[in-house]
């Protein structure tokens, strides 16, 4: 399951997920909120958001047992 991570520079939170999502060996492509306006629109104050084909698993403020429980509930539902 390749994800998503919603960001924008110089946020810790969003370095946090990101260190997070690599640590469970979870593959994302990283897009910066602010320079996406649809995403801005939907997210701008509430980075860091983790999607799953569009689908928003969290936004912040969240932590990594909230990650885990996400991509959990993700991988069941998909059939893995």
């Amino acid at each position: 399951m390749r994800l998503t991570l919603v960001t924008r520079k110089r946020c810790h939170l969003c370095d946090a997920a990101a260190a997070d999502l690599r640590s469970l060996g979870v593959e994302f492509d990283e897009v910066d909120v602010d320079s996406e306006p649809d995403l801005l629109a939907l997210y701008d104050d509430a980075v860091p958001v983790v999607l799953a084909g569009g689908r928003e698993l969290c936004r912040a403020p969240f932590s990594r047992q909230d990650l885990l429980s996400a991509l959990r509930a993700v991988s069941l539902g998909s059939g893995s």
